[in-house]
Protein backbone atom coordinates (compact mmCIF):
# COMPACT_ATOMS: atom_id res chain seq x y z
CA UNK A 1 0.00 0.00 0.00
CA UNK A 2 3.08 2.30 0.81
CA UNK A 3 4.44 1.49 -2.85
CA UNK A 4 0.57 2.64 -4.29
CA UNK A 5 0.60 6.38 -2.67
CA UNK A 6 4.21 7.16 -3.57
CA UNK A 7 3.14 5.81 -7.47
CA UNK A 8 0.71 8.49 -7.16
CA UNK A 9 2.30 11.25 -5.77
CA UNK A 10 4.91 10.70 -8.55
CA UNK A 11 2.49 10.49 -11.16
CA UNK A 12 0.79 13.86 -10.14
CA UNK A 13 3.52 16.04 -9.38
CA UNK A 14 4.29 18.47 -12.30
CA UNK A 15 2.71 19.34 -15.84
CA UNK A 16 2.93 16.90 -18.95
CA UNK A 17 5.20 17.63 -21.98
CA UNK A 18 1.99 18.63 -24.10
CA UNK A 19 0.60 21.38 -21.33
CA UNK A 20 4.60 22.95 -21.60
CA UNK A 21 4.29 22.85 -25.09
CA UNK A 22 0.89 24.42 -25.16
CA UNK A 23 1.86 26.87 -22.82
CA UNK A 24 4.57 28.12 -25.11
CA UNK A 25 2.76 27.79 -28.24
CA UNK A 26 0.31 30.33 -26.54
CA UNK A 27 3.40 32.70 -25.52
CA UNK A 28 4.69 32.41 -28.82
CA UNK A 29 1.28 33.78 -30.63
CA UNK A 30 0.64 36.22 -28.02
CA UNK A 31 4.20 37.15 -29.03
CA UNK A 32 3.93 37.52 -32.95
CA UNK A 33 0.95 39.62 -32.13
CA UNK A 34 2.85 42.04 -29.45
CA UNK A 35 5.96 42.63 -31.08
CA UNK A 36 4.88 44.32 -34.06
CA UNK A 37 2.66 46.47 -32.18
CA UNK A 38 5.68 47.36 -29.38
CA UNK A 39 7.57 48.37 -32.38
CA UNK A 40 5.45 50.84 -34.54
CA UNK A 41 4.49 52.40 -30.96
CA UNK A 42 8.29 53.04 -30.20
CA UNK A 43 8.94 54.43 -33.38
CA UNK A 44 5.93 56.25 -33.46
CA UNK A 45 7.00 58.10 -30.07
CA UNK A 46 10.73 58.64 -31.50
CA UNK A 47 9.26 60.33 -34.48
CA UNK A 48 7.41 62.40 -32.14
CA UNK A 49 10.38 63.33 -29.98
CA UNK A 50 13.09 63.55 -32.99
CA UNK A 51 11.31 64.90 -35.97
CA UNK A 52 8.23 66.55 -35.12
CA UNK A 53 9.55 69.22 -32.82
CA UNK A 54 11.83 70.23 -35.77
CA UNK A 55 8.61 70.36 -38.47
CA UNK A 56 5.95 72.20 -36.37
CA UNK A 57 9.46 74.86 -35.56
CA UNK A 58 9.12 75.06 -39.82
CA UNK A 59 5.79 75.14 -39.63
CA UNK A 60 5.35 77.90 -38.05
CA UNK A 61 7.91 79.69 -40.11
CA UNK A 62 6.23 79.04 -42.66
CA UNK A 63 2.87 80.10 -41.25
CA UNK A 64 4.82 83.72 -39.93
CA UNK A 65 5.96 84.00 -43.52
CA UNK A 66 2.54 83.39 -45.24
CA UNK A 67 1.04 86.27 -42.44
CA UNK A 68 3.56 89.05 -43.17
CA UNK A 69 4.02 88.34 -47.09
CA UNK A 70 0.35 86.92 -47.90
CA UNK A 71 1.92 84.17 -49.71
CA UNK A 72 3.62 80.44 -49.04
CA UNK A 73 7.87 80.23 -49.19
CA UNK A 74 9.12 79.08 -52.22
CA UNK A 75 10.57 75.78 -52.69
CA UNK A 76 13.82 77.55 -52.87
CA UNK A 77 13.33 79.39 -49.36
CA UNK A 78 13.36 76.35 -47.67
CA UNK A 79 16.73 77.39 -45.67
CA UNK A 80 15.14 80.36 -44.55
CA UNK A 81 12.04 78.76 -42.93
CA UNK A 82 14.00 76.07 -41.83
CA UNK A 83 17.08 78.33 -39.98
CA UNK A 84 16.12 77.25 -36.64
CA UNK A 85 14.62 74.04 -36.91
CA UNK A 86 16.50 70.48 -35.34
CA UNK A 87 17.36 68.79 -38.79
CA UNK A 88 19.44 66.52 -37.22
CA UNK A 89 17.04 63.41 -38.33
CA UNK A 90 15.29 64.78 -41.61
CA UNK A 91 15.57 66.61 -44.31
CA UNK A 92 12.78 69.39 -45.23
CA UNK A 93 11.72 70.46 -48.85
CA UNK A 94 9.08 72.77 -49.79
CA UNK A 95 7.05 71.94 -53.10
CA UNK A 96 4.18 74.52 -54.04
CA UNK A 97 3.27 75.58 -50.49
CA UNK A 98 3.89 71.95 -48.90
CA UNK A 99 6.46 70.46 -46.23
CA UNK A 100 7.66 67.42 -47.03
CA UNK A 101 9.81 66.09 -44.88
CA UNK A 102 12.26 62.86 -45.55
CA UNK A 103 13.81 60.91 -43.11
CA UNK A 104 17.62 60.71 -42.84
CA UNK A 105 18.92 58.51 -40.47
CA UNK A 106 20.90 55.76 -42.51
CA UNK A 107 23.07 54.09 -39.65
CA UNK A 108 22.01 50.61 -38.28
CA UNK A 109 22.67 52.22 -34.93
CA UNK A 110 20.56 55.30 -35.47
CA UNK A 111 16.77 55.39 -33.85
CA UNK A 112 15.10 56.21 -36.62
CA UNK A 113 17.25 53.66 -38.86
CA UNK A 114 13.81 51.59 -39.66
CA UNK A 115 12.54 54.75 -40.85
CA UNK A 116 15.09 55.72 -43.03
CA UNK A 117 13.90 57.96 -46.64
CA UNK A 118 10.62 57.63 -45.56
CA UNK A 119 8.58 60.65 -45.62
CA UNK A 120 5.83 62.85 -44.43
CA UNK A 121 4.12 65.89 -45.73
CA UNK A 122 2.12 68.64 -44.44
CA UNK A 123 0.21 70.88 -46.90
CA UNK A 124 -1.15 73.51 -45.30
CA UNK A 125 -5.45 73.98 -45.61
CA UNK A 126 -5.90 77.57 -46.25
CA UNK A 127 -9.32 78.99 -45.62
CA UNK A 128 -10.37 82.46 -45.24
CA UNK A 129 -7.12 83.72 -46.44
CA UNK A 130 -5.67 81.72 -43.36
CA UNK A 131 -3.50 78.85 -42.79
CA UNK A 132 -6.32 76.41 -40.76
CA UNK A 133 -4.62 73.13 -40.42
CA UNK A 134 -1.62 70.66 -41.92
CA UNK A 135 -2.85 67.48 -43.31
CA UNK A 136 -0.64 64.60 -42.86
CA UNK A 137 0.68 62.34 -46.09
CA UNK A 138 3.06 60.34 -47.17
CA UNK A 139 5.07 56.84 -46.55
CA UNK A 140 5.76 57.67 -42.96
CA UNK A 141 2.06 58.99 -41.91
CA UNK A 142 0.98 55.95 -43.67
CA UNK A 143 3.03 53.24 -41.64
CA UNK A 144 2.81 55.31 -38.23
CA UNK A 145 -1.07 55.61 -38.80
CA UNK A 146 -0.92 59.54 -38.54
CA UNK A 147 -2.55 60.31 -42.10
CA UNK A 148 -5.76 62.30 -41.34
Amino acid sequence: MRIEQQEKRNGEAGFTLIEVMVVVVIIGILAAVAIPSYMTYIQKSRVSALVFPGMRSIENEMVLYYVTKGTMPANSQIDEVAALADTTYFTPTLNSGALTITINSPGPDSKLSRLHNQTITATPSIVGGKIASWQLSGTLADSLGMVH
